[in-house]
């Protein structure tokens, strides 16, 4: 697992740079699940603040469902979260936060976070966090890394809102948002998806971006879902059968062992029922019963 001092590297995150701000603070948090007697329990839980977890709720499908969440209500500058989750065999659990995340104004620094997932053999992770809000002047580095063992499957979701709706100018006035998600399994590369964005006044509309959308995002599914027994062309129309209109999404398959599913929307609860709409269907493809989030 990559630790919060592994982020602290780059020069902004110096302990003099700390020390004159009085900002900023390295949150940690490492969970693991492991599967006993036919059932998934969480067998470690360890939180530094500003990342805290709440007690694991189980459901219907025998997965274990853990909320996380930050006492300090959002990001702000000079922020370096470090999330480790590990999934041992045949586990199956469910990792979700209790509300969007908050990325406040940022004047002088940035905020980091580093998220590592491994998988295990047969087991199931639907990592399925709400969305990054990012305030004006923001400035937020995020990378994932994801490892499936043998027969492993994961979902997960990916979200951001340019800016506060009720804030006509706030718009796509956050200073970068860069995001790195990478996901493999023991054959190589499954996912590398980078996306380093610095808006101008120019990107409301343009072509090829957000075009004019304020939410954007999506989801990856991924590993042996033959093992589960779903149809990969089978579950894409799915998908395409139940869109909402409120909606600009679309589904395709990765070159093996998974799903890229995209989303263009103008207000959060529209993403957030077209993600939860995802999951459902998964779960539905795989012969598991569906239980909704309790937020």
């Amino acid at each position: 697992m990559t630790t919060s001092r592994q982020l602290t590297a780059d020069h902004n995150y110096s302990p003099a740079t700390r020390q004159r701000t009085k900002i900023g603070r390295e949150g940690e948090l490492r969970l693991r699940f492991g599967h006993h007697n036919g059932k998934t329990a969480m067998t470690e839980s360890y939180f530094r603040t500003p990342l805290q977890v709440m007690q694991a709720i189980p459901d219907p499908a025998g997965c274990v469902g853990v909320y996380l969440l930050s006492p300090t209500g959002g990001v702000v500058q000079y922020d370096r979260y470090a999330i480790g989750i590990t999934l041992e065999e045949n586990a199956h659990a469910l990792v979700t936060t209790v509300a969007a995340t908050k990325v406040y104004r940022m004047p002088d620094g940035k905020a980091v976070q580093q998220i590592t997932i491994y998988v295990g053999k047969n087991a199931i992770l639907e990592f399925v966090p709400d969305a990054l809000i990012l305030f004006r002047d923001s400035d937020f580095e995020q990378r994932i890394t994801i490892q499936l063992d043998e027969g492993a499957v994961c979902l997960f979701q990916d979200s951001i809102m340019g800016g506060r709706v009720a804030h006509h100018d706030e718009f796509l006035k956050f200073r970068r948002i860069q995001n790195q998600i990478e996901i493999r399994d023991a054959d190589g590369l499954l996912v590398y998806d980078a996306m380093r964005f610095s808006p101008s006044d120019g990107d409301r509309t343009r072509i090829g971006l957000v075009d004019g959308y304020t939410c954007w995002g999506g989801a990856y599914i991924v590993g042996d879902l033959s093992r589960l027994n779903v149809d990969r062309a089978e579950f894409c129309q799915l998908v395409n059968a139940n869109q909402q209109q409120s909606v600009l999404s679309s589904i395709s398959e990765l070159h093996r062992n998974g799903f890229a599913y995209r989303v263009l929307t103008d207000r959060l609860e529209f993403m957030e029922q077209s993600l939860e709409g995802i999951r459902s269907q998964l779960r539905h493809a795989m012969g598991i019963p569906y239980s909704s989030l309790r937020k």
